[in-house]
């Protein structure tokens, strides 16, 4: 079992009922500050390399009270990004041992995000500061979104109506032409 965790790559620890370490793999050590002799040791004790995380015991400790397993996402001080996912230990017999932890490298996802919303960011100064309208539509030509900074009309007037139900007929066919 130990090869088959060190092998996965992901960062793995195994605390028992008293929040003591019993095992862990080896990349574990890249977040938590752990070596061999810290196996027995309470995690309350460790000193792990994570950003404005530091309700580890505690969240263990509620998981293992209420069985219901307990997902964050975290950063270590390296600036990679970890799902963490706290859930009991069970054995065969189905009694629950102790708690284990996963912490599965989810950086490039977390980056992404991180830029889109940057981006986002920046795209709504640039249509606040622009003085057109801006839309999009779906297939049937409803308006989905609308940005009006001139406010000719209300936003969520707009929003899932075509032309055909905006303008008059002649215009809504014209405008449609002109999209075509």
């Amino acid at each position: 079992i130990t090869n088959l965790l060190a092998g996965t790559g992901i960062a793995t620890l195994f605390v028992d009922l008293k929040l003591c370490i019993v095992r862990f793999t080896p990349i574990t050590t890249n977040i938590i500050n752990l070596i061999n002799s810290d196996i027995g040791r309470p995690v309350s004790d460790l000193v792990y390399n994570l950003v404005s995380y530091h309700n580890l015991s505690t969240d263990i400790q509620t998981v293992l009270d209420t069985l219901i397993p307990k997902e964050f996402q975290v950063q270590t001080l390296a600036g990679v990004w970890y799902t963490l996912r706290i859930q009991p230990y069970r054995t065969i017999e189905n009694v629950v041992e102790g708690a284990v932890l996963t912490f599965v490298d989810t950086s490039e996802a977390m980056n992404a995000k991180l830029a889109l919303e940057e981006y986002e960011k920046h795209l709504n100064q640039v249509i606040e500061n622009t003085g057109v309208f801006i839309f999009n539509q779906d297939q049937d030509l409803r308006y989905t979104w609308v940005h009006n900074s001139q406010m000719f009309f209300k936003n969520k007037a707009v929003i899932g109506k075509s032309d055909a139900d905006l303008l008059s007929k002649d215009d809504a066919k014209m405008l449609n032409v002109i999209k075509s």
